[in-house]
């Protein structure tokens, strides 16, 4: 299977720097040029199958994708960004300090009525081994988030949780990684992001 794996466009919280999690997000005017040029950069292939998660701002970038299409756009809960629970809505740097206040490991904080990172691990896992066995042999287009991205590629350069923090993930960057009978994971691309290039705000 090869997996194609992409970021939304930019979100007015994005720009604010502001935690999103399980809320839906607004594209800003950039996020929808950048979904229309991820669209266009992707109609070349024909996905056997597409999912999305289904935050908003997933799914208005998925709309343009989905227009040049044939396969339907399934939406999956397990594609969500990390949930940051009561952290939602507030400024990125009010999370970062609950962490580094906690007393445990970064990936093992879990903020109240939200998941961890090893939370986040496990769905990820959990979508690409139900993926794998539904879809041998076929290429499949995942529209998600900059954190479930980074997990998963880190799944599939083999390195750990924490480190993968750190990966980067522009907006609307695709991504791709193959997995052979055997399960072994391939990297191909990574956060790239041609189709935008020049692209002004």
């Amino acid at each position: 299977m090869k997996l194609y794996f992409v970021r939304h466009g930019e979100t007015r919280e994005n720009v604010e720097n502001i935690i999103q999690g399980h809320q839906a997000g607004t594209l800003t005017d950039l996020g929808h040029k950048q979904a229309r040029r991820l669209a266009e950069r992707l109609s070349e292939i024909a996905f056997t199958a597409i999912y999305a998660s289904d935050l908003g701002r997933v799914l208005d970038t998925a709309r343009y994708v989905g227009a040049f299409q044939s396969a339907p756009i399934q939406l999956d809960d397990r594609l969500r960004e990390r949930g940051a629970g009561i952290y939602e809505g507030l400024p990125r740097q009010v999370l970062w300090d609950a962490e580094a206040t906690s007393g445990q490991p970064q990936i093992e904080f879990r903020p109240e009525g939200g998941e961890s990172f090893l939370d986040l691990q496990a769905r990820i896992e959990a979508f690409v081994e139900a993926s794998f066995s539904r879809h041998p042999g076929e290429e499949v287009l995942v529209l998600s988030h900059g954190g479930w991205n980074r997990q998963l590629l880190g799944w599939a350069r083999q390195i750990g949780v924490a480190e993968a923090l750190d990966l980067p993930q522009t907006n609307t960057c695709v991504n791709i990684i193959e997995i052979d009978p055997a399960k072994r994971f391939t990297v191909h691309l990574a956060n790239s992001v041609s189709h935008l290039e020049p692209l002004a705000s």
